[in-house]
């Protein structure tokens, strides 16, 4: 993906506003991962006995596991994406800032 050069590029308080939002989110979502994994190891070897445990590691629904934590990155981008079109249609009456969330939707980093 090309990533536009926007020179002159002022971003407003509420542009760094979102921009921190989405950070936040971000970081969230991380945490969000790493609970998941702790709570199923907590619940597969810290509540059982340990012959209860690897009968409930055989039996555990690892596909389902895999695929919460498969579908983290895509609710992650979604999320991040809706703020930044809504960041867009907060500023179409500055076509920089406009410009700028645009590509953030389409999946350029900010910096």
């Amino acid at each position: 993906m090309d990533c536009p050069q926007i020179a002159g590029l002022k971003l407003d308080a509420a542009s760094l506003e979102g921009i921190e939002r989405m950070k936040h989110k971000h970081q969230l979502m991380k945490y969000g991962a790493i609970a998941i994994t702790a709570g199923t190891i907590y619940a597969l070897f810290f509540r059982n006995a340990t012959a209860k445990a690897l009968y409930d590691v055989e039996e555990y629904d690892w596909h389902g596991f895999s695929q919460t934590m498969g579908a983290l990155p895509t609710m992650t981008r979604r999320a991040l994406q809706k703020d930044a079109w809504l960041q867009a249609i907060d500023h179409q009456y500055d076509p920089k800032q406009q410009r700028f969330w645009n590509a953030v939707a389409d999946g350029c980093n900010v910096k």
